[in-house]
């Protein structure tokens, strides 16, 4: 029974050190992030949702949604007092993440005082082809805001904006003061027929900055 144990162990450290098993979530094989990412393939544009595929003996991506904003608004719209707008970028970062076009809360200056509830939002997107499977909600984002009363926040809604979580709150300051990228995971419940994502922005009548700029 020794001898047995030991050449199990002896054969899953060879199946480990061979890289086919980084980590285990859940008992199932699970590479480390970062290299999963690498042996991704490089598209055209990242996007804004990744979907993953979990199955037992390994993980798999596949891009369920994707926007560049390079050349349409990708039907995003605005609600409350906001500077919101989609442009060719010439303030903030100074450009846009990949061509000329994004969103942001004045693509040509600081955002005013007094935006209430201003919120840049998704349309709906249907994920019900993925049901069950998690995601991981991915976008880029330069965010300067002036301290302690502009706060940033982005939230997900998966019945068409019915009902809205955060998955990012109360964001002030030099959250961005580059292009970054943001990542967050959601899980399987996430994937409807009316999943929306929505950026949100609000400002207080004294001090301005550049803002919240969102891209790919």
């Amino acid at each position: 029974m020794g001898s047995q144990a030991s050449t199990t162990r002896a054969a899953n450290r060879a199946r480990l050190t061979k890289g086919q098993v980084g980590r285990r979530l859940l008992g199932m094989p699970f590479p480390p992030m970062a290299e999963f990412f690498r042996s991704l393939p490089p598209p055209a544009c990242l996007g804004v949702l990744l979907l993953l595929l979990l199955t037992p003996s390994s993980v798999r991506a596949t891009l369920a949604y994707s926007q560049s904003f390079n050349t349409s608004d990708g039907g995003f719209t605005t609600s409350g007092t906001t500077s919101w707008a989609w442009a060719e970028i010439t303030s903030g970062p100074g450009k846009a993440h990949s061509a000329a076009n994004a969103w942001a809360t004045n693509p040509a200056g600081d955002y005013t005082n007094g935006e209430q509830s201003g919120s840049l939002s998704s349309p709906e997107i249907d994920l019900s082809a993925n049901a069950g499977q998690a995601l991981l909600l991915s976008w880029w984002q330069y965010l300067v805001t002036a301290e302690r009363d502009d706060p940033a926040s982005v939230w997900v809604s998966k019945d068409g904006g019915a009902t809205w979580d955060a998955v990012r709150e109360s964001l002030n300051g030099s959250v961005s003061p580059s292009w970054q990228k943001q990542s967050v995971f959601l899980d399987a419940s996430y994937s409807t027929d009316s999943f929306r994502i929505r950026f949100r922005f609000d400002s207080d009548e004294s001090g301005t900055a550049p803002g919240f700029y969102v891209d790919d």
